[in-house]
């Protein structure tokens, strides 16, 4: 046995003679109110505050608005089932990003890492803090229209309160079913039916950024120290703090619809390409331990109508789902220059590694003790 593997054994041993309470690693626990906030959080979420207006603006009667949305209940219907698949499936935390590493490989899934912190995550939680801070404002300013840095103001505040809130809980957060969330997203992301390449309304919670960057982290496809838990909270903090400036930025710069579109291109995008890697995934090795199997047709069906929405909301809004598109493809070349083969100057590797060490003792976080996946 090697040194490594002298230390590795001496460190086990550490942890084991510790009590569980003092160990340093994620809780799978979560209390009654977390529980009810997820739930009401997911249920509800934004959607229902502004994904009705946008459809029905661009729809043009009640009647259409009423057949777009008991068309989307049935396409949301199918996505969950095929989200059922995946999850029973891959049990591994971590959502579309470990459903892509399982299925088509590891630059799919940094590609959705990649985005999900660029602009996708920071995108949709602009929006939903801008729909907070606008219904939170309007009472006081009605009749009159309120002021857009007020709404600003006022949202930006309302998302630290929630970061605040997420760091506390975060570890306690489990994987929300796609059906929950859905309904709202599809409903405004028909561009055919409403003229608008939107998700809508979406979830109930900024829960998903957190949990997708910590496992790329701990998968090697983002820096450790996003994999890395405060020692006295057991939260990945490092992980929550990394998306309040870009969300912002984004507050302070967008608005609600603009955001929406430019977002919706890339999460449809992996959606469309998370099914497919199941259908993939199925083909290749079918004799591979599947609790939950969607009938076929639906898979197909929906996978084909996510890429049907990509395809459309480039043509209704190029400038944004554009915008989208090649940011989201950026991310190859950072994958091959950093992930695959790290092509760094041995300077910045250098830098990096100071950098990250006195932030890890200013955040004081470290490395989960044992392995909780």
């Amino acid at each position: 046995m090697g040194i490594d593997g002298i230390q590795s054994k001496e460190e086990g041993d550490e942890v084991k003679e510790k009590k569980e309470d003092e160990v340093i690693h994620l809780r799978r626990t979560i209390g009654l109110l977390p529980a009810i906030s997820f739930i009401i959080g997911t249920v509800v979420g934004s959607g229902i505050f502004i994904a009705p207006k946008g459809v029905l603006m661009n729809s043009g009667s009640v009647g259409l608005s009423l057949v777009v949305w008991a068309l989307c209940g049935v396409l949301s219907t199918f996505g969950a089932l095929c989200y059922a698949e995946l999850g029973t499936t891959f049990t591994k935390s971590g959502g579309h990003y470990t459903y892509l590493l399982e299925t088509l490989g590891p630059l799919p899934a940094f590609l959705r890492l990649w985005a999900e912190f660029l602009f996708i995550r920071p995108a949709v939680t602009s929006y939903v803090s801008l729909a907070f801070g606008r219904y939170v404002v309007h009472p006081f300013s009605s009749p009159c229209a309120p002021p857009t840095a007020l709404i600003k103001l006022v949202s930006i505040l309302g998302y630290y309160t929630m970061m605040t809130a997420e760091e506390l809980l975060v570890s306690d957060a489990v994987a929300v079913t796609f059906a929950n969330r859905a309904l709202h997203g599809l409903a405004s992301a028909i561009p055919v039916l409403v003229a608008v390449s939107c998700l809508g309304a979406l979830n109930g919670g900024f829960f998903g950024a957190p949990r997708m960057l910590f496992v790329g982290a701990r998968e090697g496809h983002w820096p450790v120290l996003f994999s890395m838990i405060h020692i006295h909270q057991n939260t990945p903090l490092p992980v929550v703090l990394l998306l309040y400036p870009m969300v912002v930025v984004m507050v302070a710069r967008g608005e609600i619809f603009q955001l929406i579109n430019f977002a919706s291109f890339s999460r449809w995008l992996f959606i469309a390409m998370a099914t497919m890697g199941m259908l993939i995934h199925r083909y290749r090795f079918p004799l591979h331990p599947r609790p939950f199997k969607v009938p076929l047709a639906i898979a197909v069906t929906f996978t084909v109508v996510c890429f049907f929405i990509v395809g459309l909301s480039l043509y209704s809004d190029p400038w944004n789902t554009g915008g989208s598109c090649a940011l989201t493809l950026s991310g190859v070349p950072v994958y091959y220059l950093t992930v695959h083969r790290s092509h760094l100057p041995t300077r910045w590797r250098k830098s990096f590694n100071y950098c990250s060490k006195q932030l890890q003792i200013l955040l004081e976080v470290a490395q989960q003790e044992v392995q909780t996946y």
